[in-house]
């Protein structure tokens, strides 16, 4: 009894605040060859939520909307890599990947 409360409990806090369900990669730091690919991807609550994905390198931005974001760097360094889901109310959530390209 107590299981099946905490669920509904759970299920009704997903339904009144959207959210970001899981991620890929699970890692939050990660590092990796210059010219290999990574592949980003998120599932969400309610399914109707934005994705925004913003990438940073320097003083470059690059954006993408999507469930999905493939990176391949060219170039070695640090990059940020930042995930922001807003459901149809405005709210919204937020991951950070740090990526290290050698």
């Amino acid at each position: 009894m107590k299981r099946v409360t905490l669920m509904v409990l759970v299920l009704s806090l997903l339904i009144l605040n959207g959210c970001i369900v899981s991620t890929s990669p699970s890692d939050f730091i990660i590092t990796m060859d210059k010219g290999d690919t990574l592949e980003f991807s998120v599932s969400v609550f309610p399914e109707s939520s934005n994705a925004l994905w913003t990438l940073y390198y320097g003083d470059v931005e690059d954006t993408a909307n999507g469930l999905h974001y493939t990176f391949t760097p060219d170039k070695e360094g640090a990059y940020q890599m930042k995930l922001e889901v807003t459901d149809p109310r405005g709210s919204s959530q937020n991951r950070t990947w740090i990526i290290f390209v050698q």
